[in-house]
């Protein structure tokens, strides 16, 4: 595949699957042997079960691509997310606050289709903008 075609399969899985929360385009875009190094399950169910959760304590959450650079078969994106928190977050109560938080995406493809991501996301900013973690003095 093209740098242009998987820059347009990256771009897509933002739109579609995070942003419109359409989980059946991940069938199409990720390999049936896709590994979430961030899940705890894998394949293509764990990532939808992962994300299912994401969206239940974040309903409106929208993730924003700020930077791409492709090489080849492997991607990275900088992102910006935001969300309100309406569920707990690993032992948070709902904030029921909008808050934004910036994360990282490394993305490998092979044959059209995303077969490994490897996340991080700035949870603690996002933690100390809902006031349950304190910046350092």
């Amino acid at each position: 595949m093209s740098v242009e075609q998987n820059k347009s399969i990256v771009l897509r899985f933002y739109k579609e699957v995070l942003n419109e929360g359409n989980l059946n385009i991940a069938d199409e875009i990720l390999s049936p042997d896709f590994h979430d190094h961030g899940s705890p399950a894998p394949g293509i169910e764990g990532f939808k079960q992962l994300f299912s959760m994401i969206a239940g304590i974040y309903p409106d959450i929208q993730v924003k691509v700020e930077d791409m650079i492709v090489e080849n078969e492997k991607v990275a994106v900088r992102l910006t997310i935001t969300g309100t928190q309406k569920g707990s977050f690993r032992g948070f109560p709902a904030a029921n606050k909008k808050v934004t938080w910036t994360g990282m995406d490394f993305i490998r493809l092979s044959n059209g289709k995303m077969v490994e991501r490897w996340g991080e996301r700035n949870f603690l900013g996002m933690l100390q903008e809902l006031g349950y973690a304190q910046p350092p003095q």
